[in-house]
């Protein structure tokens, strides 16, 4: 006669596994302590951005100089999620800041056209601003501007609508304030 371990007949019958591991830790006498390591904040699709990622980021930022608060950087963290999975599908190479820029260069920026008459329409309802330039001294800048300004715009209304196509779900709240 064979001998087959009590562990091998228990998960070969109907008791559910996660209730067999547990009474015979309970039986045997096994403590199992649990800690949290980290806390979830929120999720973007299957992304989790956890309490130790927004602290750091929040640091990291705070020390440039910027004042910003928890819930704009948890945004941040956000529309930099949708973003690099909807670059996922592009099959871009790099660190992600890296990917981020050659996104945002072919999906937006190379679709941006800001022509003559725009940059003459804004050095003419700006003229003060440039304090006797003519417009072909100040033409490229203003036109630099006007496309960075269009860059933005097109951006922050791209990032909405990956954001309405995506699972988020902030599973905490956090303070307003910034500290």
């Amino acid at each position: 006669m064979r001998y087959t371990s009590v562990l091998v007949m228990l998960f070969r019958t109907t008791v559910p596994v996660k209730l067999v591991l547990g009474v015979l830790l309970i039986v045997l006498g096994v403590s199992v302590d649990a800690e949290v390591i980290d806390e979830i904040i929120a999720n973007v699709d299957d992304i989790a951005i956890t309490r130790s990622e927004l602290l750091e980021e929040h640091r990291r930022m705070r020390e440039g100089g910027s004042r910003i608060s928890l819930q704009d950087v948890l945004n941040g963290m956000i529309n930099r999620v949708v973003l690099l999975k909807d670059a996922s599908r592009y099959r871009m190479e790099g660190n992600d800041d890296e990917i981020l820029e050659q996104y945002i260069e072919i999906r937006i920026r190379a679709l941006i056209r800001v022509d003559d008459k725009q940059v003459r329409e804004y050095y003419n309802h700006n003229i003060r601003e440039f304090k006797g330039s003519e417009i072909r001294e100040v033409y490229s800048s203003i036109r630099s501007y006007l496309i960075e300004v269009e860059v933005n715009k097109t951006l922050s209304n791209h990032i909405e609508e990956l954001k309405r196509e995506s699972r988020i779900k902030v599973i905490k709240e956090l303070p307003l304030d910034s500290s």
